[in-house]
């Protein structure tokens, strides 16, 4: 009979590492991140085991019934904690988090309570902690200062576990993230313990302005300084050959020396465009379209970024010439107004529709480049004088688009655009206004903010 007790209790010092006693459920080691990133704010949801969380804030002899009142106390453990353990950065700078709510379940009752006053319920029948299958769900919220480029989520402290053959293992930390209704799934480990999410708003140019086809353009130089001097010594030295031949050769030597120091130095040089090099494809009308609506879309996206150089290199994707400079300086101007323009106004755009698109006819232009006259609305919310509302604008214009170098290889991007017709569309109201009204501010176009 002892026999059979003692191999009943080796198998379960076997199978039940010592502290799975308390924790039947591999639900207890387990740590899971939820985050929801908006324009301003990150939310996110953590589950977390209850005696972890209380060994952490308060070490492993923490009374139960000590927690029931120390709700405040509690909250400020857990925002330190989390800011500490759990660091959030958005484009790389650190964001406090904000507790927004605490709840907790256990295998007493199903349902959330509040944290920690469940404790109380939990200490009437035992104080004892590790007795209670617990978990803790935590809600916090990170405020940003505008739509972020990168989000990074980092993960410092992991729950250290037996495993079956005695081993110590560390458990990861399950991660969601969810935006624009697309969501990534992700383990963090103290191998790897930070994921970054990266904006796709702007993330590469548009792949519909990319040309097929290889093709670079071929340049000629032509050295007209050098053959302009080379010529003047031949014909300075056909003058004087018949009155004084040493004179002539003497001019005809100087002549052929600056034209060869002209050809070195590129003196007089002139760049023009091979006349045999076959043009790129010419886009039908369809596929012109399709080229166009990626690059507006990418012009208003490019828009999205925080800083200026990146703002600027966004838009080099799908704008060049001096066009480029004009549409980050207008553009930019209309999106983000002084407190002298409407009340320190900022325009965000939502949505840009190209609603019509007409291949012009090869010579309306220059070699090489294509001529549309084009229609889109753009819709973005105005907020100033404190409200919110959405303002809408029509455009019509006649955009040129032209090849030009990019990274990856040849581009379409828009080097010309003249606006020919604005109208404002339907406003819809979200707040009322609550001071001045606004007629001025209005969503930009390209080439006409």
């Amino acid at each position: 009979m002892r026999r059979l007790i003692a191999l009943f209790t080796l198998l379960l010092v076997c199978v039940f590492p010592a502290r799975a006693w308390a924790h039947a459920s591999d639900e207890d080691y387990t740590l899971t991140t939820t985050c929801d990133l908006f324009d301003d704010r990150l939310e996110q949801t953590v589950y977390i085991p209850a005696w972890f969380l209380m060994n952490e804030l308060y070490g492993e002899q923490t009374m139960l019934a000590g927690l029931a009142e120390k709700e405040a106390d509690c909250r400020a453990s857990v925002t330190g904690w989390m800011a500490y353990n759990n660091p959030v950065l958005a484009d790389g700078e650190t964001v406090r988090p904000e507790v927004v709510a605490m709840e907790a379940r256990s295998n007493a009752w199903p349902e959330n309570r509040p944290f920690p006053g469940f404790a109380k319920g939990c200490a009437d029948a035992d104080d004892n902690l590790l007795k209670h299958t617990t978990g803790v769900k935590i809600l916090l919220r990170y405020p940003l200062k505008a739509a972020p480029q990168t989000v990074s989520v980092r993960w410092r402290r992991f729950i250290v576990r037996n495993t079956t053959d005695g081993a110590l293992a560390q458990p990861p930390v399950s991660l969601a993230f969810f935006h624009d209704d697309k969501h990534r799934i992700t383990d963090l480990t103290a191998a790897e313990p930070e994921w970054v999410w990266h904006s796709s708003a702007v993330a590469a140019p548009p792949e519909t302005a990319l040309i097929s086809q290889k093709w670079e353009p071929v340049v000629w130089v032509i050295p007209a300084g050098a053959l302009l001097a080379v010529f003047g010594g031949l014909a300075g030295a056909s003058v004087l050959w018949r009155k004084n031949r040493a004179v002539a050769v003497a001019v005809l030597l100087a002549g052929l020396g600056a034209g060869a120091y002209a050809w070195q130095a590129g003196i007089g040089a002139v760049r023009t465009d091979s006349p045999f090099q076959k043009q790129p494809a010419r886009p039908d009308g369809a596929q012109a379209r399709v080229i166009l609506d990626g690059l507006l879309h990418g012009v208003y996206r490019a828009f999205d970024h925080n800083k200026d150089a990146q703002i600027y290199d966004a838009l080099a994707h799908c704008v060049d010439g001096p066009l480029l400079e004009k549409i980050y300086r207008d553009v930019h101007g209309s999106l983000v107004l002084d407190d002298t323009e409407g009340g320190g106004a900022v325009c965000q755009v939502e949505k840009v529709d190209v609603t019509g698109a007409e291949l012009k006819p090869a010579g309306s232009g220059e070699t090489g480049t294509l001529v549309l006259h084009c229609a889109w609305q753009v819709r973005g919310k105005v907020s100033h004088w404190g409200h919110t509302h959405v303002r809408a604008n029509a455009y019509e214009a006649d955009c040129t688009l032209a090849p030009c170098a990019d990274a990856g290889g040849q581009r379409w991007k828009i080097t010309g655009c003249a606006v020919t017709a604005e109208k404002p569309l339907e406003e819809q109201t979200q707040t009322p206004p609550a001071t001045a009204p606004d007629s001025t501010v209005k969503t930009p176009g390209p080439g006409n903010p």
